[in-house]
């Protein structure tokens, strides 16, 4: 015995379904089966079943034979089903919407691809009917009357009938109403669906160019840019007759538009627009002498320079530009791609702490987030860069000194200077500090600080000795048992003191 097909396919068209398979090796012949009954014997690789029942499934199995005629085992089953078919009537209306008075006329209907699926001559009252064959899908009805002008409809037959389909006929009926959308080098045609029309025929300064079949719309692709070009349409109809002219639109295709750049300013200060000032520019483009920038759909400039700096503009904030050539009677072409551009975040002023410290002044600050880098000016000049929240500078004493910070973003912007801090370093305490007591009186002394103007020495937190350059003091009449606190402190011109050493 020889095994079965196994390759079979069962497709449906209409009220045929064909079976297809691949030949077995030591098959002469097989056997096709439908519903359970033997249908035929066939040596070739396919059949066609026809003329079978609307609406109803098949199911269909195959064997091999040998040249013995021995029958071999059956294959799987195969289902398939013929569809329903469907009846399309209706009316066609003349251009005062009654039926009466429409004979004569001409009904076909098309499924969707242009194949003519059947035709019906309207004798009286404009009814027609169709039912040949009409399974569910997408159908166009044209109808073409006698007198009353044509018309037609899109349809789509779903699950059952359609029954009270209507058709308004109009002398307009095959007349398009066209627009023509601008681009660059070309131009594209658009016109209104017309049912009735089997295609259509574009014309370009009377000049016929192209012939359209299931579509409304046609690109002209190489148009000269700044020429006004006339287009109008017209439709075939199924008798290959040419219908009346649409309406003529002048219309000019658009220079090329520039590429535009952008590029958000920055490594400068915010003051000067660092950060959110942006510059537009774009090379010339060969014919045009005049451009429009757009921002936000909102014209900014009509300017023949290939530069412009943005400057109303706000930190963190997306702006959307857009760019066109202008041509020489100053009409707009089409606009560039839109181009978003983002501004930078904005860089905040430093809540610095000014700290005087012994020979040196003390600033620190919190951390700013977009910030990566710190300048640190004194007396107006910037004397350093950091990336840390703090700074040691090793000052002089005795003489002030004005600073500012202000913080510097990844993009090099320099945001505003914090407010002016003047602070003055301390002078270090008087050295080697001591004490020794002596029945009720204590003995002090100290070593001088090079450049102070002076020292004060404290008990118990009250001034009991002021010195130029004294370095020892004798603290008599003291009370027995008790005891006492001494500091000392050094200070400048101005009798600014700097930190106390206790003893």
């Amino acid at each position: 015995m020889v095994a079965p097909p196994d390759s079979i396919q069962v497709t449906n068209f209409f009220n045929q379904n064909t079976l297809t398979w691949a030949a077995m090796s030591g098959a002469s012949s097989y056997n096709i089966y439908r519903n359970g009954k033997m249908l035929s014997n066939t040596a070739n690789l396919v059949y066609k079943d026809k003329g079978l029942k609307w609406d109803k499934e098949f199911k269909y199995h195959m064997t091999s034979l040998t040249r013995d005629g021995v029958e071999g085992p059956e294959s799987e089953t195969f289902k398939v089903k013929v569809p329903a078919i469907y009846i399309v009537e209706g009316l066609l209306l003349d251009e005062m919407g009654t039926s009466k008075n429409v004979d004569q006329a001409k009904v076909f209907l098309y499924s969707k691809g242009g194949k003519l699926r059947d035709e019906y001559l309207v004798s009286r009252n404009g009814k027609f009917r169709f039912e040949k064959a009409i399974i569910s899908g997408e159908y166009t009805v044209k109808a073409y009357g006698n007198g009353s002008g044509n018309g037609g409809a899109r349809i789509h037959v779903k699950t059952s009938d359609i029954k009270d389909l209507k058709i308004k006929l109009s002398t307009e009926g095959l007349r398009p109403t066209i627009s023509v959308e601008r681009g660059v080098r070309q131009l594209t045609i658009n016109w209104n669906d017309l049912p009735a029309a089997k295609s259509y025929v574009v014309y370009k300064n009377n000049r016929l160019i192209a012939t359209i079949t299931d579509d409304t719309t046609y690109l002209d692709p190489d148009v000269a840019p700044g020429i006004p070009t006339t287009y109008d349409v017209r439709t075939i109809d199924v008798y290959d007759l040419e219908g009346p002219k649409s309406n003529e639109v002048t219309e000019k295709s658009s220079f090329k538009h520039p590429e535009l750049t952008p590029l958000v300013v920055s490594g400068v200060y915010t003051k000067d627009g660092s950060g959110r000032h942006i510059n537009l520019s774009w090379l010339p483009v060969a014919g045009v002498n005049n451009y429009a920038l757009y921002r936000d759909g909102t014209l900014l400039s009509k300017q023949a320079e290939p530069t412009y700096e943005d400057t109303d503009t706000k930190y963190a904030t997306t702006y959307i530009y857009e760019i066109n050539s202008i041509d020489n009677d100053n009409i707009e072409g089409v606009n560039s791609p839109k181009i978003p551009v983002n501004t930078h975040i904005e860089v905040l002023v430093p809540n610095f702490k000014l700290t005087p410290v012994i020979n040196a002044i003390s600033l620190d600050w919190p951390s700013l987030e977009t910030s990566v880098n710190y300048k640190i000016f004194r007396n107006g000049s910037n004397i350093a860069d950091t990336p840390d929240t703090s700074f040691i500078d090793n000052v002089k004493p005795g003489k002030e000194y004005c600073y500012s910070v202000a913080a510097e973003d990844n993009y090099q912007t320099v945001g505003p200077q914090a407010d002016i801090q003047c602070g003055k370093a301390y002078y270090a305490p008087p050295g080697n500090f001591s004490g020794q007591v002596i029945r009720n009186e204590v003995s002090l002394s100290w070593t001088a600080i090079l450049g102070a103007s002076g020292y004060h020495l404290y008990r118990n937190n009250e001034l009991i000795f002021e010195t130029i350059d004294a370095t020892e003091f004798l603290d008599e009449g003291l009370e027995f048992d008790s005891d006492y606190t001494y500091e000392i402190c050094s200070h400048d011109q101005d009798v600014y003191e700097g930190p106390k050493v206790v003893v």
